[in-house]
């Protein structure tokens, strides 16, 4: 794939992470939206339905994991560390619903800012900020032993 055509590939996948978030109250169940936009610091916690908003986080960061690796995959093709990074987002996801599904289902008194920026992981498309720097040292040859 020539570099033009790399290029439109990943504006068009950026473009389609911008979609999620601009319908995410048309397509995702996801009540805490509200809530944390509100004043969260003195309305009480809204009632949820656990298993909608298991799958509507599941879905969303399936969604945004697949173009982020899409994205990934198109800027660094020969790119040896691919199934690595798919690693790492199905191990984040698990310990990020574990962590937020923790602390929702058994109510633990931990404060509201933990659990907004564990949803915050779980619903955007962090790592990819993360992930492309990363590749791109890696990709020019930095060593990171040399630290």
């Amino acid at each position: 794939m020539n570099k033009v055509l790399r290029v439109i590939s990943v504006l068009v996948l950026l473009f389609c992470l911008v979609l999620i978030r601009a319908f995410e109250d048309y397509l995702f169940y996801d009540p805490l939206l509200y809530y944390f936009e509100g004043s969260h610091l003195t309305a009480s916690f809204p009632s949820l339905d656990v298993l909608g908003l298991l799958g509507s986080y599941t879905f969303r960061y399936s969604l945004n994991a697949l173009l982020s690796l899409a994205i990934l995959k198109t800027s660094f093709p020969k790119n040896s560390f691919f199934k690595t990074v798919a690693f790492f987002y199905f191990l984040a996801f698990l310990i990020l619903m574990l962590l937020f599904f923790t602390c929702v289902v058994f109510k633990i008194p931990i404060g509201n800012l933990l659990l907004f920026y564990i949803r915050r992981f779980i619903i955007q498309p962090v790592f990819i900020l993360l992930l492309f720097p990363l590749l791109y040292m890696l990709k020019k040859g930095y060593r990171f032993d040399d630290l």
